[in-house]
This record gives structure tokens, C-alpha cells and sequence, in this order.
């Protein structure tokens, strides 16, 4: 276009065109170059074991069922299983039904770890002072429970229902009986000894999101969901797509544990390494690099909306003032 434009002889125009287009590539290649060398010395896994593949609405009332949970530990500790070696296994969202602090999951899962010698780094709902917390926990080899999380941004008409509505939607829709509770702030996790940020499901499509985490120290960005919600819809696949410009914003690898699909293992540059697609039932890994830096994006990404309103505002005023000069 900007060539276009200056033969044409609107050689500003064209000239405002290609340095536009010269700042982007340079910006490509700065941000390409930033973790160019960073050594992918880290082995990793990620479980997706697709025991829960497309729910029902009626399943957000549906009475815990311990045939059900134990199938599900099956499941992902055969997978587990698979990934020896992995310093670090990613289970899904809602890995478990029932809070992590029930004796017998407790130290199945710590057991499991120590068999491992790896990390798991499990979701599960988690009963604090303020109700139901949507949690990921970091189970050590070395400590058992090490570190926890709680799911900061909700999903509105799903984990909580907002503007009061719930005696209007109650008995004619099937909403959960109570709401969940948000966690206080986006904060990083010790994982054998790396710092991890998890982000749960909804909350992958927030860049404040993976910024908050990485500023905090978070070296590798984790994604925990269940979209099996979603069903056989276009849902999964767009859920996946938009967690990858989290890696290319804070220039983290991104590892993407999803109950039923899609599970996937970005590196810094949105590209996926490895995947799977709904309804696979395997376990994902891959040896990744943890960066060492904060990228311009993640310290000030904030800016970018209002430098670009400004920036969108003086050039319309220039461009007013022009034709009233002429």
C-alpha cells in the first residue's frame, strides 16, 4: 500500500505507510530475537484425560460421584505415569471433584509425586472462609501441598450469577446452587523450583492476566480449563487460540492442560509444539525453557490501549487542522 501510494505521488501518506510497516517487522524480529538462545532445559507434561468430554448443564447440579472421581484419578495417574522424567505435570480444571484437602486424595496424589519425583500441579474446588474456590495447587515431591492459587476473574452466569438475578433465574434455568468465591490476586507458584502462573480457563483470555503473573515472577505460563461445557461446538478451539497470545505477549512458553480438548504446548512465539484434540486421551510432553526476563509487553502493556487512543486522537486533530489551513 505505501509503495502503491507514492507512486501515485502521495508520498507522505506512503511514507507514513512503510515506516508503520518497518516498525512492526522490526518489532518481530526484536521480540523473535529476545529468547532466541534460551535453552529449553525443563522437561514438562501435560495430562488431558478426556473422561469428560461434552456435560450436560445438568451436570453443574449433579451429586458428587465417587465412581466418577475415582475414574478420573485412574485415568490421570496412568497418564502421570507416562510422563516420567517431566519435572513438571499439568493436570486440567476440575482434576477432582472434591477438595484436595480430603485425607485419601491428599496422599494419593503426594504419593503419586514422590513415585514421579515431578511436581503435579492440580485444580480442584477448595472450601475457604468465603465460600468455593476455584484452586490449583502445587503437589511436591519433597512437601506434598507446597503452593495454591485461587481463581481471581470469574465467569459471570457460570461460577457466579451478578446483578442479583439469581432469585429471577432460579427454578427456570439450571445455575449452581451458590456462588463461587474469587481469589484476592493474580499471584505466581513454586514449583520445584520454578515459578509458574496459572491461569484458570476464562481467565486465559485476559492479557492483565498473564502481565500480572509474570511480573510476579512466573517463568512459565500454565492453563488450566475444562471445556467440556463447551461440547461439540466451535468453543474449544477458540478458547485454545486465544491463551496463545499469552506466550507471545510475555514471550513464556504456555502449557495448556484442557479435561477433554484442545491441550497444547506453546512456545514464546505462539507456535504449538505439540497437541491434542478433543476427546484424545493422552498425556503431552516436551522439554521447554524457562525466560529469564521481563518482556516490554508484560511491564507496560497497559500503555499500549491509551498510547494508541492518543496517538488515534493527535492524528485526527492534525489531520482537521490541515484542511482548515487550506
Amino acid at each position: 500500500a505505501g509503495v502503491v501510494a507514492m507512486l501515485r505521488g502521495e508520498r507522505a501518506r506512503g511514507g507514513r505507510v512503510l515506516a508503520g510497516i518497518a516498525v512492526a517487522v522490526l518489532g518481530a524480529q526484536v521480540h523473535s530475537l529476545w529468547y532466541a538462545t534460551a535453552p529449553r532445559d525443563l522437561p514438562i507434561a501435560v495430562v488431558q484425560p478426556a473422561v469428560e468430554v461434552d456435560l450436560p448443564p445438568a451436570a453443574v447440579v449433579a451429586p458428587y460421584d465417587p465412581e466418577h472421581a475415582a475414574r478420573k484419578l485412574s485415568v490421570q495417574t496412568a497418564l502421570s505415569r507416562r510422563a516420567m522424567g517431566a519435572r513438571l505435570i499439568v493436570w486440567p480444571e476440575s482434576a477432582f471433584d472434591r477438595d484436595l484437602d480430603t485425607p485419601a486424595l491428599t496422599e494419593a496424589v503426594t504419593t503419586l509425586a514422590k513415585a514421579l519425583g515431578a511436581c503435579l500441579i492440580v485444580n480442584t474446588p477448595r472450601r475457604g472462609p468465603g465460600g468455593a474456590y476455584n484452586t490449583t495447587t502445587v503437589i511436591s515431591p519433597e512437601e506434598g501441598i507446597a503452593a495454591r492459587y485461587a481463581k481471581v476473574r470469574l465467569v459471570p452466569f457460570g461460577e457466579f450469577i451478578p446483578f442479583g438475578l439469581r432469585p429471577l433465574l432460579q427454578g427456570r434455568y439450571t445455575i449452581r446452587p451458590d456462588d463461587a468465591a474469587a481469589g484476592g490476586r493474580w499471584h505466581a507458584l513454586d514449583a520445584c523450583g520454578t515459578r509458574v502462573g496459572a491461569a484458570i480457563c476464562f481467565e486465559s483470555t485476559f492479557p492483565e492476566a498473564a502481565r500480572a503473573l509474570q511480573r510476579d515472577g512466573a517463568r512459565l505460563l500454565i492453563v488450566q480449563t475444562n471445556d467440556a461445557w463447551l461440547g461439540a461446538t466451535a468453543g474449544p478451539e477458540q478458547h485454545a487460540r486465544l491463551s496463545l497470545a499469552r506466550a507471545v505477549e510475555t514471550g513464556c512458553w504456555l502449557l495448556r492442560s484442557a479435561a477433554g480438548g484442545v491441550s497444547l504446548i506453546a512456545d514464546p512465539r505462539g507456535r504449538i509444539i505439540a497437541r491434542a484434540g478433543i476427546g484424545e486421551r493422552t498425556v503431552l510432553s516436551a522439554r521447554v525453557s524457562t525466560t529469564p526476563r521481563l518482556t516490554p509487553y508484560a511491564a507496560g502493556g497497559w500503555l499500549l490501549p491509551w498510547v494508541c487512543l492518543v496517538g488515534s486522537g493527535v492524528a485526527g486533530l492534525l489531520r482537521v487542522l490541515r484542511r482548515a489551513a487550506r
